[in-house]
C-alpha cells in the first residue's frame, strides 16, 4: 500500500495520444509551480543550524511586543542577550527574521493555490475517496484525495490536494483503502465539506471539483 501511496503522489502528467483521451494528472500537477516559496532558515550554514531556537525565541518575543504584550524585564533583557549573541555569530537578526516574515506571508497567501491552466481540462487522477453524500448505499459525492485516510487521523491536505467529485448515478463504496481513477472535467472552483468523522464532523476546503463520468478501480 505505501508503494501505491508513492506512486499515485509521483505519477506523472502525460496528454494521451488520440484528442479525446484524458490527461493523466498526478497530484503534484495540481499544485502550482509558482506555489513553492524559499525558506529563509534553510540558507543557514552548518554551524549557524544551533541558532534557529534563539533566533526563534527572538522572533517570539517580538511578536509578543508586536502585539502589544508587554516584556517583563526579565524577558527584555533575555530578548537583548540573544540579540547580541546572535549578531556576534555573524547572524543578520533583523534581516532574516524580515525575510522569515515575508516568507510566512507568501505562503499564506499561496497555501492551497490552484494551477488554473487545469480548468475545463478533461483528466484522469487517481487518488482515494472520502465519502460526503449517499443515495441509499451508494456515494454521490465524495472526496479525492493522494493518501490513504487523509483528513481522518491526519490534518486536512492543502485544498489543492483535494478534489470534490459528483457522480449522478451513485457508485458503490469502496472503502478508505481501495484506490480508484477518476475520470471527467476539472474544474477550478473551490469550496467546503463537511467531512463526517467517528466523533464528529469537520469542515475541509476544497480546490477543484469535478463532475465524474467514470469512476474504476485502480487495477483497472
Amino acid at each position: 500500500m505505501r508503494v501505491l501511496v508513492c506512486l499515485l503522489l509521483i505519477c506523472g502528467a502525460s496528454q494521451a495520444a488520440a484528442g479525446d483521451d484524458p490527461r493523466v494528472l498526478g497530484w503534484q500537477d495540481l499544485i502550482p509551480a509558482t506555489s513553492h516559496v524559499e525558506d529563509p532558515f534553510a540558507e543557514l550554514i552548518p554551524d549557524q543550524l544551533d541558532q534557529l531556537l534563539p533566533l526563534s525565541m527572538v522572533e517570539a518575543y517580538r511578536a509578543r511586543a508586536a502585539a502589544g504584550q508587554p516584556l517583563s524585564e526579565k524577558d527584555s533583557k533575555h530578548l537583548a542577550d540573544l540579540s547580541s549573541s546572535l549578531a556576534e555569530k555573524g547572524v543578520d537578526v533583523d534581516g532574516l527574521l524580515a525575510r522569515r516574515a515575508e516568507f510566512k506571508e507568501k505562503r499564506r497567501a499561496t497555501w492551497g493555490a490552484v494551477e488554473t491552466s487545469l480548468d475545463n481540462q478533461y483528466v484522469r487522477i487517481p487518488g482515494f475517496l472520502l465519502p460526503l453524500e449517499f443515495d441509499g448505499m451508494r456515494v454521490t459525492e465524495f472526496l479525492l484525495v493522494p493518501t490513504v485516510g487523509a483528513c481522518i487521523h491526519v490534518p486536512p491536505p492543502p485544498p489543492n490536494q483535494m478534489v470534490h467529485i459528483s457522480v449522478t448515478e451513485g457508485i458503490d463504496n469502496k472503502g478508505l483503502f481501495s484506490p480508484v481513477w477518476v475520470e471527467g472535467t476539472l474544474s477550478i472552483e473551490g469550496g467546503q465539506s463537511e467531512l463526517f468523522l467517528s466523533d464528529g464532523t469537520a469542515g475541509v476546503s476544497f480546490g477543484y471539483r469535478m463532475e465524474a463520468l467514470r469512476v474504476v478501480d485502480y487495477a483497472e
